[in-house]
């Protein structure tokens, strides 16, 4: 029988906030369902996605007990029941067992308008991979459903159908802050977890526990055999009031490679994880050398295009050939020129990994990161001195215009009579380079860019540059909660 640490969260929330001026804050969401999540997750692409609920709800047809066939654990006549984070792009799949063979040609869906999907063989892992035609992306859309029927034959003669329900839901996600790769046999790590929320959308109370097992064991929502387990759970601690910071406490017991997970169920039933591979090694014992998460999310194949445009550029500069057609001169905002390679970059969960900044701060060129369509934009010049605080993993770059406690932020703004905006860039991490920041505005004229740390309250002034033509221009190398106003505070 398994054992699992869980911790049971209920708590009272309590009201009274307010707000001082200067200093610091701590990361976003991700999307949520996606994606772990909001290239080729489990549930919503990438390894912090929601899980489904380990009991599907069942329509009106009849359930088929005795079929060679389930979708998701479910047999054709239930439900399988998923979510879709409003932030959230790419494709969600749905794990098919069987034993038979499928007439890959004759399967069918009933809901054309608002699904396009696939079935795929991955190495004999058979998949249905989904994505809605008109992803809805407002917070007002949450809660809303999309349905389809989906009818599978097979070899036998028999077409079996499942019914898929898909619920939108906010960018809520499992944010483990120090995601360590490697661990030292013995060597006991504390995992320092927050369920990031933005629109409050997690109920309490809610259990946590940490899963163990291998790639398909996690895929499939199951722990491995506790005595394959690398790392012995020793406490799942709650840090704060409202419940939505934990810790997770583990000694390494054994060496090897396995896949863990973090899971949460909240007071709804719903589930949320975020997935990776992890290796334990003795004292001393070097790494492995490439160990990464098996599964890549569209924002993770876009920035590995775009270094390897970065590798061409640095190698065309170096031997004094024409640099290839992706690479662009732009202006920074303190005036200088930097060549830079684009990259696009979608959600909540937009990020650049260490090792990119690395290359940038080693290099000949720098990035140009465009976010959610141009909403914000991010420049990172090349050359500059990069060492990363311990368990650093990436920099966050992810946008949302009216995060959260925008009203509590514009609160502060002294002028009755000024216009402000609210925005969230990135997690509350300093940049090692300083970076050309645009965002899309509505303001005009002179304004003040103030950094609110959500923790203390306090604001910060970064820049007062001038706004035109829809957008405004800054230097800066603090990310976060951006205050943007005409007014002061």
């Amino acid at each position: 029988m398994k054992k699992i640490l869980a911790l049971m969260l209920a708590v009272v929330m309590a009201a009274s906030m307010t707000v001082a001026a200067m200093a610091e804050e701590t990361t976003a969401p991700d999307a949520p369902p996606a994606t772990e999540t909001p290239d080729a997750p489990d549930t919503p692409e990438g390894p912090d996605a929601p899980e489904t609920p380990d009991t599907p709800e069942t329509p009106d047809e009849p359930v088929e007990e005795e079929a060679p066939i389930t979708m998701n654990g479910c047999l054709p006549g239930e439900t399988i029941r998923l979510y879709w984070g409003i932030m959230m792009e790419g494709t969600q799949r749905i794990h098919i067992e069987t034993d038979l063979k499928i007439e890959s040609n004759k399967w069918t869906h009933d809901n054309t308008d608002d699904f396009k999907a696939k079935i795929t063989d991955d190495a004999g892992k058979l998949s249905y991979n989904f994505t809605p035609t008109n992803i809805l992306t407002q917070p007002e859309d949450i809660g809303k459903t999309i349905e389809d029927t989906i009818y599978i034959p097979l070899n036998n003669g028999e077409t079996y159908s499942f019914h898929l329900l898909v619920t939108y839901v906010g960018p809520a996600k499992i944010d483990c802050k120090n995601q360590l790769r490697v661990f030292t046999l013995g060597k006991q790590e504390v995992l320092n977890v927050q369920i990031s929320d933005p629109f409050d959308e997690v109920p309490l109370p809610y259990e946590a526990w940490l899963q163990q097992g291998t790639r398909e064991e996690i895929d499939a929502g199951q722990d491995g055999p506790e005595e394959d387990w690398l790392l012995r759970v020793d406490e799942v601690k709650h840090l704060d009031d409202n419940g939505k910071n934990f810790t997770i406490t583990v000694t390494p017991v054994k060496t090897g490679v396995e896949q863990v997970r973090i899971c949460v169920i909240d007071g709804d039933g719903r589930r949320y994880g975020q997935n990776w591979q992890i290796q334990v090694v003795e004292e001393g014992q070097k790494p492995i050398e490439s160990i990464t998460i098996p599964s890549k999310t569209d924002n993770q194949r876009a920035e590995e295009a775009a270094v390897d445009v970065i590798d061409k550029v640095n190698e065309a500069i170096a031997a004094g050939e024409e640099l290839p057609a992706k690479a662009q001169t732009v202006e920074t905002a303190t005036g200088s020129t930097s060549t830079v390679v684009p990259v696009k970059l979608h959600g909540l969960e937009a990020s650049l990994s260490v090792d990119t900044m690395d290359l940038l701060a080693d290099g000949k060129v720098g990035i140009k990161a465009n976010i959610n369509n141009g909403a914000a934009e991010i420049i990172l010049p090349n050359g500059f001195q990069h060492t990363p605080e311990p368990g650093r993993f990436g920099y966050p770059l992810g946008f949302q215009k009216d995060p959260r406690d925008a009203e509590l932020m514009k609160s502060a703004v002294k002028e009755e009579d000024a216009k402000t905006e609210a925005y969230k860039l990135g997690g509350n991490v300093v940049l090692p380079t300083t970076a050309t920041v645009t965002i899309k505005t509505k303001l005009d004229g002179k304004v003040n860019i103030y950094y609110w740390n959500d923790e203390t309250r306090k604001y910060t002034l970064l820049a007062t540059p001038t706004a035109g033509d829809g957008r405004v221009t800054f230097a800066t190398k603090q990310l976060g909660h951006l205050l943007v106003t005409t007014g002061t505070v």
